[in-house]
């Protein structure tokens, strides 16, 4: 009994020692290559520059909001020219956020394109407002 005892733990030891060197060796980590560094740094830049533009849309936004209550309190004649400028607004702020998408969804560098279709429309759009405000004064 003794000896079939030894023999168990010889076994079992044996065993757990094979399974033990058979377990994959785990790999010392890759370093970046300079072009992942580069594609890196690329991908940050464009969710920064997304995240940054997102809030500057929903700016422009509250004022497309603001310029269309201050529409409803005005003059008769007056209200029709701010409702349109609003209007016009909302349009150029829809052109943006579609061209924001398309920063959004490019990949690798060809977004950088697409950012300069977004600062024209923003631009577009900014440019608008402030002649909304002209109306109002």
């Amino acid at each position: 009994m003794m000896k079939t005892l030894k023999t168990l733990v010889v076994v079992g030891a044996a065993i757990g020692f094979a399974a033990c060197s058979s377990k994959p060796k785990s790999e010392a980590p890759k370093e970046q290559t300079a072009a992942e560094r580069a594609a890196a740094g690329l991908q940050a830049e464009q969710t920064s520059y997304v995240q940054r533009t997102e809030a500057r849309v929903a700016q422009l936004g509250q004022m497309v909001t603001d310029l269309r209550a201050k529409a409803a309190t005005a003059e008769k004649p007056q209200n029709k020219k701010i409702e349109n400028a609003a209007e016009d607004l909302s349009t150029l702020l829809g052109d943006v956020r579609k061209s924001l998408d398309e920063v959004k969804t490019a990949s690798g560098d060809s977004w950088i394109a697409y950012k300069r279709d977004v600062e024209k429309a923003m631009s577009r759009a900014e440019i608008q407002y402030s002649n909304s405000i002209s109306l109002l004064q």
